[in-house]
C-alpha cells in the first residue's frame, strides 16, 4: 500500500463509530509503517485525530479511576501518582516537544526575506524592505531542518512508550498527538495563511504549488470575496495561468513582470517553473495573501525561482491612486486617481489610497532586486481592470526593449452593462500604444479566432469584444522575431 492510501485509511478509521475506541492501535500501526514526516506533510489531519482518541481514552481513564477512589482512596493515590511522575520515555518527550513549541514561531518567521538597501527603501518606499523571497525557503531551511531532526526522535520515543504501556502512559500519549497537530496545523496545513483564509494545493501543467485563498465565509469580512479564491477552491488549478504560461518565451535567466499578481496563483506557477518574477500587486487584502503564500510549505517537485513583490499600483505617473474593491470579487478592484479634496469625499468606504509608481521604474528596481536588469524582462502579464494603458504610458523603457517578447493582458472595452472597461477609445489607443513599439496583436479566448490581428482590424475587434462585456478575454502582444 502506497504511503498516501497509508494515511487516507488510517484517517478513515479514526473517522469512523468506533476510532476513538481503537486509537491506541491505530496508532502502534503508524509507529510501525510509516515516518511520521511524511505523515506530517501528507495533509491528512492524522495527529488531530489520535489527538481526540487520546483525550477520550483519557477521559474513561480518568472516570473510571475516580469511581475506583470512592471505593479506595489509597488505590486512588497510587494511580494519581503514576499518572502524574512521567516516564523516562516521557521526560525525553517533554523536552522534544518544548522544542518544537519554538518551531510554530520559526513558521512565522521563515521566507520573510532579506532587508534591502536603506537609500533604495527610503527612494522607492513601495519595495518594502524587503527583497525577493523563494517560495517555501524558509522550510527547505532552517524549519525543515528541525521537523527532520525532531519527529524521528519523537517516533523512537513514542515506540518506547508503546513497549512500555499501562494507564501510566495515556498523559504521555496525549502529549505526544498534541505536539505533533499542533505541528503539522502550523506548518502543512494551516501554514501562514491569515485568519479568514486557508491553504489549498494546485496542480498546474503537471506542477504542484501551495497557495492561501479566503474562506467561503469570510465573503463578509473585510476580506471579501473573489472569483478568483472560488475558481481555486472548486477546481485545483486557475486556467488564466495555463493560458499566460502558453507565451511564455523559452529563454534562460528570463523575468517575467506579473502586474496586477492578485493572491500569487500566476506568480508562484512562474516561479515553479525556474523563472523569476515581480509580483505587482497593490490591493491591501490579496498583498497579504500573496505574501503568506510565499511563506508557505511547499510540495516537493522543481526548485522555486525567487520571487520580488512590488507593493504598489502602477501608473502613468508616480504618486498615489485610490484602489476600490469591488466587494463581490476582490478580482475586480480598480484604481482611481483623486488630487481634489471634494471628489476624494465621494471615494466609498471600500476605497483605500496606495502609492504609484511608474512601471518602468518598478520593473527596474525589482529586476535588480532579483539579480538582473530590465533587460532580462521576457514576458509580461497584466490584469489591472482597465489600469492597463494608464501602466504602460508609465513604460516606455519595458515597451521599447527589444528583450520583452510577449504581453499578455486582459482586453475589455466595455463592460456588460456598458461602462467599465478601459473604453472604446482606450481600447484603440492601447492596440496602437504596442503596435508602435514593434508588437503584434494575437487574437484568442472563447469569442476569437486564434490568429493575429492587424491594425486595419482593430476596430473590428474591438467592436466584438465589446459586444460580449468582461468574458475573460485576454490578447497577447508578440514582437515577432
Amino acid at each position: 500500500m502506497s504511503e498516501e492510501c497509508l494515511w487516507g485509511s488510517l484517517a478513515m478509521e479514526l473517522l469512523g463509530p468506533d476510532g476513538p475506541l481503537r486509537g491506541a492501535s491505530l496508532s502502534q500501526r503508524l509507529l510501525e509503517r510509516a515516518p511520521w514526516a511524511a505523515a506530517l506533510r501528507s495533509g491528512w489531519p492524522l495527529f488531530r485525530l489520535l489527538r481526540l482518541a487520546s483525550e477520550g481514552l483519557n477521559n474513561n481513564n480518568n472516570n473510571h479511576n475516580n469511581n475506583n477512589n470512592n471505593n479506595n482512596n489509597h488505590n486512588n493515590n497510587n494511580n494519581n501518582h503514576n499518572s502524574i511522575k512521567p516516564s523516562a520515555a516521557g521526560l525525553r518527550l517533554r523536552r522534544v516537544t518544548s522544542g518544537l513549541r519554538s518551531l510554530r514561531a520559526a513558521a512565522q518567521r521563515a521566507g520573510q526575506g532579506a532587508p534591502v538597501s536603506s537609500n533604495l527603501s527610503k527612494e522607492r518606499p513601495w519595495t518594502g524592505g524587503v527583497g525577493p523571497v523563494q517560495p517555501g525557503r524558509g522550510f527547505q531551511g532552517e524549519v525543515e531542518a528541525a521537523v527532520a531532526k525532531a519527529v524521528p526522535r519523537l517516533q523512537s520515543i513514542a515506540r518506547s512508550l508503546h513497549v512500555a504501556g499501562g494507564a501510566g502512559s495515556l498523559q504521555e500519549w496525549s502529549e505526544l498527538w498534541v505536539a505533533l497537530d499542533d505541528l503539522q496545523e502550523s506548518l502543512y496545513l494551516r501554514g501562514s495563511c491569515p485568519d479568514g483564509s486557508f491553504l489549498v494545493p494546485l496542480r498546474s501543467l503537471g506542477l504542484q504549488y501551495h497557495l492561501c485563498i479566503r474562506q467561503p465565509e469570510s465573503a463578509s469580512s473585510y476580506m471579501g470575496a473573489s472569483l478568483v479564491d472560488k475558481h481555486i477552491m472548486s477546481h485545483g488549478a486557475f486556467p488564466d495561468c495555463e493560458e499566460a504560461v502558453e507565451f511564455l518565451p523559452a529563454r534562460s535567466g528570463c523575468i517575467v513582470l506579473d502586474v496586477g499578481a492578485n493572491i500569487g496563483s500566476c506568480s508562484l506557477l512562474f516561479a515553479r517553473l525556474g523563472v523569476r518574477v515581480i509580483a505587482v500587486e497593490a490591493e491591501p487584502v490579496n498583498l497579504e495573501l500573496l505574501r503568506a503564500s510565499l511563506r508557505l510549505a511547499q510540495p516537493p517537485g522543481p526548485q522555486f525561482a525567487n520571487v520580488s513583490v512590488a507593493a504598489v499600483a502602477v501608473d502613468e505617473a508616480a504618486g498615489f491612486v485610490w484602489i476600490t474593491r469591488d466587494a463581490t470579487n476582490a478580482g475586480n478592484s480598480s484604481t482611481s486617481s483623486v488630487t481634489d479634496t471634494s471628489e476624494a469625499s465621494l471615494v466609498s468606504e471600500l476605497s483605500t489610497p496606495v502609492a504609484a509608481a511608474r512601471l518602468d521604474d518598478v520593473a527596474e528596481a525589482h529586476a535588480g532586486l532579483l539579480g538582473g536588469s530590465m533587460s532580462d524582462i521576457c514576458f509580461m502579464k497584466m490584469d489591472i481592470e482597465a489600469a492597463e494603458l494608464r501602466a504602460l504610458h508609465g513604460a516606455p523603457r519595458l515597451l521599447a526593449s527589444q528583450m520583452l517578447r510577449a504581453v499578455h493582458f486582459e482586453f475589455v472595452p466595455l463592460g456588460r452593462d456598458g461602462g467599465g472597461g478601459v473604453g472604446i477609445r482606450g481600447g484603440r489607443e492601447l492596440l496602437e500604444l504596442l503596435a508602435a513599439n514593434g508588437f503584434v496583436v494575437y487574437g484568442h479566448g472563447p469569442v476569437l479566432q486564434r490568429r493575429v490581428y492587424g491594425p486595419l482590424e482593430f476596430d473590428e475587434l474591438i467592436a466584438r469584444l465589446a459586444a460580449v462585456g468582461k468574458l475573460g478575454t485576454s490578447l497577447t502582444a508578440l514582437r515577432p522575431r
